[in-house]
């Protein structure tokens, strides 16, 4: 019987990726079957988003879409099951990555915590385009000196892989731009990785 496989994704600084970007359009992360697209450029004026293959919240995003001028960005997390194990209920997976999160409150090593303050709300029972069940944490980020940003992150299973969409940035640019982060997210388009060696 298949041992069950909880989600433990480390939080970290971003540093460069390696997925393979095919145009100004399309980031693939090969490796994790997934790739990103940024909303097309408007009729008029210039396009104010662009795909990169390393995140800006993440260390081991390898496709995002951020925007040129605002602090907004939109980035996937593939993470595939160890040998021999499956994924544990979504529930858990997702309420152990909330725990992740709110360990970006205590200090550590002496030093002060990331985060003042954080008070999520989520939903168990949410939906992500083209995945299905998904769950759900979104909550404002107060940081100690006095800055804020907008957390929203979608985890779910799709194709035998945990995937994490998170979108981070200043209050309210969602909401500004949520038809261009629509997009994004009805664009996420998923595929069968190569094989493991």
């Amino acid at each position: 019987m298949k041992k069950a496989l909880g989600a433990m994704v480390a939080l970290a600084l971003a540093l460069p990726g390696a997925a393979q970007q095919k145009n100004d359009e399309v980031v693939v992360d090969e490796a994790g079957g997934v790739s990103l697209q940024r909303p097309p450029k408007p009729a008029k004026g210039e396009n104010l988003w662009k795909c990169q293959a390393e995140g800006r919240v993440f260390s081991n995003t390898k496709a995002c879409v951020s925007h040129v001028m605002d602090d907004l960005s939109a980035e996937i997390i593939a993470q595939m099951p160890e040998e021999g194990k499956q994924w544990s209920e979504l529930k858990a997976i997702g309420k152990n990555v909330l725990d992740n999160w709110k360990e970006n409150l205590k200090p550590k090593d002496g030093k002060e915590a990331q985060w003042k303050d954080f008070k999520p709300k989520t939903d168990e029972k949410a939906k992500f385009p083209a995945a299905g069940n998904a769950y759900y944490i979104e909550g404002q980020i107060e940081l100690p000196d006095g800055g804020k940003k907008e957390l929203r992150e979608y985890i779910f299973i799709k194709n035998d892989i945990l995937y994490r969409f998170v979108i981070m940035g200043f209050p309210g640019k969602f909401k500004e731009k949520e038809r261009d982060m629509t997009f994004i997210m009805s664009a996420v388009k998923f595929f069968k990785p190569p094989k493991r060696k």
